[in-house]
């Protein structure tokens, strides 16, 4: 696959379980613990998608995140995928989900995770 994919979440444990899912499958991965490093991993790295937690317990949450990076030009059309344990509804309550902000439900399906970031990066 070869993307380059930031992942965006507090807990170290799912970082690393994405991190080791995302390597297998020849992905280079960035992460970030909370929005400030989101923002500049984003802004520095310019990835080819990003998995974004909708609730941090760090400063701000997902929206924080989306909504800054929406707001910069730089970074407003890497697509972005809330992988969270936050109900769908709850989601699309805070985003307007569309063609580059998907939802996948965690903990879910890796494979499911990986098909939606490459039909959103291609």
């Amino acid at each position: 696959m070869g993307k380059k994919i930031l992942i965006v979440d507090d807990e170290p444990p799912m970082r690393a379980l994405l991190r080791s899912f995302f390597e297998s499958k020849d992905c280079e991965v960035l992460e970030a613990a909370d929005v400030e490093q989101a923002i500049e991993a984003a802004v520095a790295e310019s990835p080819d998608a990003i998995t974004l937690d909708f609730q941090m317990s760090s400063y701000g949450d997902g929206s924080d995140v989306y909504y800054e990076l929406h707001r910069d030009k730089r970074t407003t059309n890497i697509p972005i995928v809330i992988y969270s344990g936050a109900g769908e509804e709850t989601v699309k309550a805070a985003f307007p989900l569309s063609e580059s902000l998907k939802f996948v439900a965690k903990p879910g399906n890796l494979e499911k995770l990986l098909i939606v970031i490459q039909d959103m990066s291609d």
